[in-house]
């Protein structure tokens, strides 16, 4: 019974020939590799596609389908291929495992550079290796300096003749069989290096043709590996958010976050702690701001290691902590700085992404401009690719708030941003102009606020009805649908009173395009009871104490 597939036919009494049976192998082959490709490599609905991951940037829903070898070789690891970085050494391993990747052949960058054979349904190959598990076989040299230099472990396909044998072997001339060596079993293996960049010379391009695993950033004077900070940058499909049908979501989203920023424990050190995981074009992102075992949390005060290069903090200001995929590398796991029982050596630790802190407002949760990647690891290079996790703020001493966040409500600390003075009273409306990126964080949904005022009184005797509403209105002065909040009160006029509501406010983004500036008009009605209304209104102020992402 047919299979659907396509079928070497063997006829009664036809002579068969050897490459009637290695055509048949080559069907099975390019059936399986084909129907994983599909499943596991075309991305599909992709708007920022740039990279290992995504190497072409392509219309927003319209599924990309890579053919053709690039810089970096684009494919994915099923399992294994991790680079392991031993104790006090100058060498690295690598685990066994498996490789989809895109090679087809006779182009430039493929590993078999003859003709493509005309079975092939597609360029995809499935590759297993036993890795490097020899001491001293995939070396590191130590850097001499001057300046951090960046070396990246990649790996390459290439046909290996895995068994040969003696076999008698047909000769027309002779009409005879004469016993020849001839190749038995080929098969599709991995060779590693680890390319060297330059002492100072930042993050070295992608090579065509070879996958990464790793990327190392080695400092002046490093003499082994100790010294060195790794990243993982498999692109492996276990992080798919939806493995494996590959299906990328348009906007990215925060799906977990349970985070604490604290500023008091130890200053002048703000450490970030919790989790915050989220999907970033159909990949797992982010995850536990844990340096190692013994440091479960992230210092964003750290110039070198936190925050992006160059920057430098603002008053009353929005602050994003990203994590990053740089120079087109992928996953950005950073290994633990202590080897793991077990395992040999180091390996890569709880967070995707290179943990950066920048003003650099996002879009779709992606940043809306390159961000420098914190200085301190040499890499030298800036990025859109990545996503905004957390975001909080600078006070009007450009110190970030410590702040706390649950599930997607962030809680700004007590000690809170500046206060966002009215653009307008005339009585009964008091008038704030609310600008995302700057009064509030990009992206946020819904904005927790507390209005107060004083009000000037006059007659302690008299009893006076407060009645309080928030509306977002348009730039005409048309009420919007968006929100109304009513509030009444009672108050007995002694003197100089304060009023205050507190109250959540959707805001109305829409996560897709960059939200306007919002005018929040505060209706605020004085009612008298059997006297005078009371005196003026004096310093009404706004302030933002957190917002939900």
């Amino acid at each position: 019974m047919s299979s659907g597939r396509k079928v070497l036919r063997e006829n009664t009494r036809e002579r068969i020939i050897s490459t009637d049976f290695n055509r048949m192998q080559s069907f099975i082959a390019a059936y399986a590799n084909e129907a994983m490709r599909e499943q596991m490599l075309v991305p599909q609905d992709d708007s920022f596609a740039v990279g290992t991951t995504f190497p072409v940037v392509g219309a927003l829903t319209t599924a990309i389908d890579i053919t053709k070898p690039f810089a970096p070789m684009y494919g994915g690891v099923l399992n294994g291929l991790m680079v392991v970085v031993p104790a006090a050494a100058q060498y690295l391993l690598v685990t066994s495992g498996m490789l989809l990747m895109i090679d087809p052949d006779g182009q430039p960058g493929s590993s078999n550079p003859n003709p493509p054979n005309p079975d092939d349904l597609g360029p995809a190959k499935l590759v297993y290796s036993t890795g490097v598990q020899t001491a001293g076989s995939l070396a590191w040299v130590p850097n001499p300096g001057p300046g951090i230099r960046v070396d990246v472990v990649e790996c390459q396909r290439t046909d290996l003749v895995a068994e040969t044998d003696n076999r008698d072997v047909y000769n027309p001339s002779t009409g005879l069989f004469t016993p020849t060596a001839v190749t038995k079993v080929t098969v599709g293996d991995l060779t590693f290096r680890v390319r060297q960049g330059v002492p100072g010379g930042g993050l070295p391009a992608p090579a065509l043709g070879w996958f990464p695993l790793a990327v190392i950033s080695a400092p002046a004077g490093a003499t082994d590996l100790d010294a060195c900070t790794v990243w993982d940058v498999r692109n492996l499909l276990s992080d798919l958010a939806t493995p494996y049908a590959n299906v990328r979501n348009i906007v990215p989203r925060v799906e977990r976050k349970e985070v604490f920023l604290d500023r008091f424990t130890s200053p002048p050190q703000y450490r970030l702690s919790g989790e915050a995981v989220g999907t970033y074009n159909g990949w797992k992102i982010g995850g536990l701001f844990a340096q190692s075992f013994t440091q479960p949390w992230t210092d964003i005060a750290d110039s070198n290691y936190a925050r992006a290069a160059g920057l430098v903090l603002q008053p009353s200001m929005p602050i994003y902590v990203y994590a990053l995929w740089p120079g087109g590398y992928v996953r950005w796991v950073k290994y633990y700085t202590n080897a793991i029982p077990g395992i040999g050596g180091r390996c890569p630790g709880p967070f995707r992404g290179v943990l950066t802190v920048s003003h650099t407002p996002p879009l779709n949760g992606q940043p809306i401009a390159p961000i420098p990647v914190p200085s301190g690891w040499g890499l030298n290079v800036s990025t859109v690719l990545g996503m905004a996790l957390v975001s909080g703020a600078t006070n009007n001493a450009a110190i970030p708030l410590g702040l706390m966040a649950d599930r997607s409500m962030t809680y700004l600390e007590t000690d809170m941003w500046s206060a966002i003075a009215p653009s307008a009273i005339v009585e009964p409306n008091i008038d704030f102009i609310l600008v995302p990126g700057v009064d509030f964080p990009f992206g946020a949904s819904r904005i927790r606020i507390e209005a107060l005022v004083f009000i000037n009184g006059t007659n302690p005797n008299d009893m006076h009805q407060i009645i309080s509403n928030f509306k977002i209105v348009t730039a005409s002065g048309a009420n919007t649908v968006a929100y109304i909040s009513t509030n009444q009160t009672v108050i007995a006029n002694t003197g100089l009173l304060l009023y205050y509501e507190t109250l959540e406010m959707p805001i109305g983004a829409d996560g897709l395009s960059a939200p306007p500036s919002l005018l929040l008009r505060w209706t605020f009605t004085r009612l008298p009871i059997g006297g005078a209304l009371p005196g003026i209104l004096l310093a009404p102020e706004l302030f933002i104490l957190g917002w939900d992402a």
